[in-house]
């Protein structure tokens, strides 16, 4: 039998409390711990909330809990840990805004000419001193190889045979802005070239784990790791892992490719820019604004069809005669019992009764709609390290001095990548040309 009591709304709490150990002599004692419990519980929870504000004190506010950042928490992942996982969404979207979206095309395409331009030229200049050369060998020897690389190699840098080298360089860099990275391996080919040295461009995404080695510890898509972090070789997809003509993965499509020669020069190319140590593949360089560069197509997109709207629609006409509506209605119907479905200019649009006539409104232009692109765009230049005049190519607004200020800040970073990619691509390749001249006595 199970004794229950109900406390009545007109009963005291002592009495009922008196009633309770009657019944249940131990119910006040664990009552009386609960309620030890609850106060050390909110006593314990106060503490940490006043060692938050008061002994955090000095530090980052960054990293303070309060508030909206209570669930602000990033990870704290490796560089590969935060970057591989989206690699092959980032390079689709980049890819796919600079197909389709006029400023990041204009961006990638002021990159690729502000640093290349048609291509790095070598500039030949040893040092006679420390070779015994006199003055006239010196500028022998240097007309010669600048000759040898410009006009014999240059022409036919493709293994493909399609492209110069100044066009090899463009692609290499256009594939870096739009992937992360450029990639490029020497290849020896002697058919109709003058020289075996040889280069090949291939896309960021042949560079992956072959089949069945998707979780093989020692790759890291596609890049072997050595036990200081070095790169020792790449595996590379033959075929393009998204064309539609080859879609199955085979495991002989893969061919490994060491990242070095027998004589210790490099063979792989792998142009980015690293961010992070022990960083193995690099995002592209609109990452940081593809939501901003979504965002800012559909609001332009949205502002040309209200304004395509509002500029057909001309005249709003009430009446009070239902047939005189129908009629009107149907005459400007392409089949007559059917609604009308387009818009042209110049409409006149029959409303239904009250027989007046409105002049349409359409409240287009938006007068807002020039501050709001210039500001999505100027942070878009921000993830470029690109100033607003060059992201949307508009000097409208510019004075000498900003325009002059603006540029001059942007040289300066394009002179750093220019110097990284000369000295990563060019110059390797230009003295592997030297060393073949050299072989085949076309050069002392």
């Amino acid at each position: 039998m199970t004794l229950e009591i109900r406390e009545s709304p007109g009963t005291k709490r002592s009495a009922f409390e008196r009633a309770v150990r009657a019944v249940a002599p131990g119910f006040a004692a664990r009552r009386a711990q609960a309620r030890v419990r609850l106060r050390q519980a909110e006593l314990s929870q106060r503490m940490l909330e006043f060692a938050e504000r008061e002994f955090r004190r000095g530090g980052y506010e960054g990293a303070s809990k309060e508030h909206g950042a209570a669930t602000w928490f990033p990870g704290g992942g490796s560089a590969d840990e935060d970057t591989l996982p989206d690699l092959d969404t980032l390079r689709e979207r980049n890819r796919d805004l600079i197909r389709n979206d006029p400023h990041a095309a204009g961006l990638a395409e002021a990159w690729v000419s502000a640093i290349v331009g048609n291509g790095l030229v070598p500039q030949p200049m040893i040092d006679g001193v420390a070779l015994g050369l006199t003055e006239s060998e010196v500028q022998a020897f240097q007309k010669v190889a600048r000759k040898i690389f410009v006009e014999r190699f240059w022409p036919q840098a493709d293994v493909a045979g399609r492209l110069s080298f100044g066009a090899l360089q463009r692609l290499l860099l256009h594939q870096e802005f739009a992937n992360g990275e450029g990639w490029a391996v020497v290849r020896p080919d002697t058919a109709r070239r003058p020289y075996v040295t040889g280069v090949q461009v291939f896309e960021a995404d042949q560079v992956m784990n072959p089949h069945g080695r998707e979780m093989d510890p020692e790759l890291r898509d596609g890049v072997k790791i050595g036990a200081n972090g070095e790169h020792l070789g790449y595996w590379v997809k033959n075929t393009h892992p998204g064309d539609s003509i080859i879609r199955q993965q085979r495991a002989d499509d893969f061919v490994f490719i060491p990242a070095l020669d027998g004589d210790g020069r490099k063979v792989v190319f792998q142009l980015c820019e690293v961010h992070r140590p022990g960083q193995t593949r690099v995002p592209p360089k609109l990452s940081p604004a593809l939501m901003i560069f979504r965002d800012l197509k559909q609001y332009f997109r949205a502002e040309l069809v209200a304004a395509k709207i509002a500029a057909c629609f001309a005249l709003f006409v009430y009446t009070e005669d239902p047939m005189g509506l129908a009629a009107a209605q149907a005459e400007g119907s392409k089949l007559a019992g059917k609604a009308e479905e387009t818009i042209r200019p110049g409409m006149i649009k029959y409303m239904g009764l009250g027989q007046r006539v409105d002049v349409a409104n359409p409240g287009r232009p938006n007068p807002n709609f020039d501050p709001f692109v210039i500001r999505a765009l100027r942070a878009i230049g921000c993830a470029t390290r690109m100033p607003y005049e060059v992201t949307a190519c508009d000097f409208s607004q510019t004075t000498y001095t900003s325009g002059r200020m603006s540029l001059n800040q942007v040289r300066a970073i394009y002179t750093i990548h220019q110097n990284r990619f000369a000295a990563g691509f060019c110059q390797p390749i230009y003295e592997r040309v030297l060393e073949e001249a050299f072989l085949k006595g076309e050069i002392r």
